[in-house]
């Protein structure tokens, strides 16, 4: 599945945080999992930047090149129903 996340980042200012299933999407659902059981699960991000106008209407410039980034591996337990 594909999620949308934006956020803002100040002039000179940097964003860090955890990454976990909660965090990527608020009540993210793994019922499409075809069975019972542990899966190991990996993310990759594609950054999409774009510095914005002042009023965050559009998009000044887009860097040439960004990068992808992968998670570490991510383990979730689904229950039998």
């Amino acid at each position: 599945m594909n999620v949308l996340v934006e956020t803002e980042i100040l002039p000179g200012g940097t964003i860090e945080g955890t990454f976990s299933l909660h965090n990527l999407r608020s009540g993210y659902d793994a019922s499409s999992l075809p069975a019972t059981g542990e899966y190991q699960l990996r993310f990759t991000f594609w950054p999409n930047a774009c510095v914005a106008s002042p009023n965050t209407s559009f998009c000044l410039t887009r860097p040439e090149k960004q990068p992808t980034v992968t998670s570490k591996e991510l383990s979730l337990l689904k229950p039998k129903p």
